[in-house]
């Protein structure tokens, strides 16, 4: 059985894979947004920064997320 894919279980994360033409033209670059709980956005297009995109998420979320803000 093949394992679960690691950015499946990232809340907020939304891919569209984009719209490629029979012709080798892309009609629609694929784009990747994610949006965590305390509102951080990162977003990425184009087929190769997607991918690196969505291989390492997780770990730029983590660097630069600053987590949850308290209001008085």
């Amino acid at each position: 059985m093949a394992d679960i894919w690691p950015p499946a279980t990232l809340p907020g994360l939304h891919i569209d894979l984009g719209d490629y033409h029979h012709r080798g033209v892309w009609l629609r670059l694929p784009t990747a947004v994610f949006t965590c709980s305390h509102g951080c956005r990162k977003r990425a297009v184009g087929v190769d920064d997607v991918r690196a995109f969505t291989k390492d998420v997780a770990e730029i979320h983590a660097r630069t997320c600053p987590g949850p803000t308290t209001t008085p």
